[in-house]
């Protein structure tokens, strides 16, 4: 139950689809038909994958599976996540 800090410069280099959640923390949040959902809040670890957790302007929080069906595309230097929900996953 301790916690290890590594600074960026001796951390481990990220393949070109991978992320420091860190880094992640903040992007805004699009559908891919440009509707801003919100902002990514929180990324919730699990054994079969990653899930974006994206708190919307109303406060309302959406659970999106860290998935390529789901997250076509995330652009860290331009703070940008693009999403591909299905039916029901945004109400």
């Amino acid at each position: 139950n301790k916690n290890i800090y590594v600074s960026r410069e001796e951390s481990k280099e990220l393949d070109e689809d991978e992320f420091f959640i860190a880094d992640m923390i903040g992007i805004d949040v699009y559908t891919v038909d440009n509707k801003h959902v919100g902002v990514l809040d929180d990324v919730l670890q699990y054994a079969a994958n990653d899930v974006y957790v994206i708190k919307g302007e109303d406060d309302k929080e959406y659970l999106i599976p860290a998935v390529m069906k789901f997250v076509p595309e995330i652009d860290i230097e331009e703070r940008k996540m693009i999403i591909d929900p299905i039916k029901g996953m945004l109400d």
